[in-house]
């Protein structure tokens, strides 16, 4: 007979002021033993691991069944009652068999804080590897907490002190430069092709780069159109629809009807300084014609 085994242990030791009556039901219901560490600290681990436990009532027909996310609740309970003394507590479990089974071995964690409760498994994660390594495919599993903080250097190093940011088509043009300000442009551009490659696919923005949303869809002049937005910036994008493959051009408002319009093909009804007003062929009248 193969006998499977699972014990587990939790960190750090809880203070016993933290520690309720009825936290004390929910630890006996999952058979989890309490070990005094010194004078006022309390440390948690259980033998045998079960998922599943009971809280007992008075009668047999009021006990109430528990799972593992009523225990990861009572701990947050309990983290939160500390008022920031105890900001985590973590299960680390151990999966072992009495006989060398490729299925009855292996490990699991869970980390719990106020506001969440976080899990991994070894099996999960070496299945994920095993998938990577076989078919080049980087999953969305693959640990990518760094983009957060290479998003922030990306955006310090394109960024002026008047907050304008430098367009990604410049910076690309600027990462050929063999100058000092040259080579943080190719640090830059280096950063923006590792983020690009985890965003989202699909269109994206001329201007920053950032990934294009539909908008809506509509019809000018007999042409049926795809209104683009970006997520990040103002621009906007129309794809008219003539053939399978239409390009995506960029998008201004004419000031006659108020829609947009490919910038390509309108006019410029009047300029101030660098900021054009445009006019498309939606509102030309035989003045502007000539």
């Amino acid at each position: 007979m193969t006998d499977y085994l699972s014990q587990s242990i939790f960190q750090p030791s809880i203070p016993k002021q933290l520690i309720t009556d009825e936290d004390r039901r929910f630890f006996d219901a999952f058979s989890i033993s309490i070990e005094h560490d010194g004078d006022d600290k309390v440390y948690l681990y259980a033998e045998d691991w079960c998922t599943a436990g009971v809280l007992a009532g008075e009668d047999p027909k009021d006990d109430i069944e528990l799972s593992e996310d009523d225990l990861y609740a009572r701990f947050q309970e309990i983290i939160r009652r500390s008022n920031g003394e105890l900001p985590w507590i973590l299960k680390e479990s151990s999966y072992s068999c009495s006989r060398m089974r490729p299925d009855g071995f292996g490990g699991s964690a869970v980390f719990i804080t106020a506001d969440d409760v976080q899990f991994c498994n070894t099996s999960s994660w070496l299945e994920q590897r095993k998938h990577e390594a076989e078919t080049g495919d980087i999953g969305p599993e693959t640990d990518d907490s760094y983009l957060p903080l290479l998003r922030e250097v990306f955006q310090a190093l394109t960024t002026d002190d008047a907050g304008n940011a430098l367009d990604i088509e410049t910076l690309r043009r600027c990462a050929a430069d063999t100058t000092s300000s040259g080579k943080l442009a190719s640090i830059a551009w280096k950063i923006h092709r590792v983020i690009g490659s985890k965003e989202q696919d699909g269109p994206r923005c001329r201007a920053c780069d950032g990934n294009l949303e539909l908008s809506r869809t509509d019809t000018l002049l007999g042409i049926d159109r795809e209104i683009y937005c970006c997520m990040d910036c103002e621009e906007s994008y129309i794809r008219e629809l003539t053939e399978a493959d239409s390009p995506l051009e960029r998008a201004v408002k004419c000031v006659g009807c108020g829609n947009l319009i490919i910038q390509s093909s309108a006019r410029i009804f009047y300029q101030s300084d660098d900021f054009a007003h445009f006019i498309g062929e939606c509102c030309w009248d035989e003045r502007l014609r000539a």
